[in-house]
């Protein structure tokens, strides 16, 4: 005689192991955001970084004193 019965999970199971991803998602988002803040502020501290010490190179460089602008246009 052959057994019948079918292996898998019951709706009950499917529906604690949905309820406890959504737990652990809600404590998580948070922390996640506060890190990709925190590491946005951080490469934009390296890109300065970078950038004061291409100038400091290029001033030495030339040997004349060289203005770090925020912007990009030449005014």
């Amino acid at each position: 005689m052959r057994s019948s019965f079918v292996r898998g999970f019951t709706v009950v199971e499917l529906m604690i192991a949905v309820a406890i991803f959504a737990i652990i998602v809600s404590i998580g988002v948070p922390s996640f955001q506060s890190l990709v803040a925190n590491n946005r502020l951080t490469s934009v501290t390296n890109q300065l970084v970078g950038d004061l010490h291409y100038a400091r190179s290029e001033a030495l460089k030339l040997r004349q004193d060289v203005t770090l602008c925020r912007s990009a246009s030449p005014a």
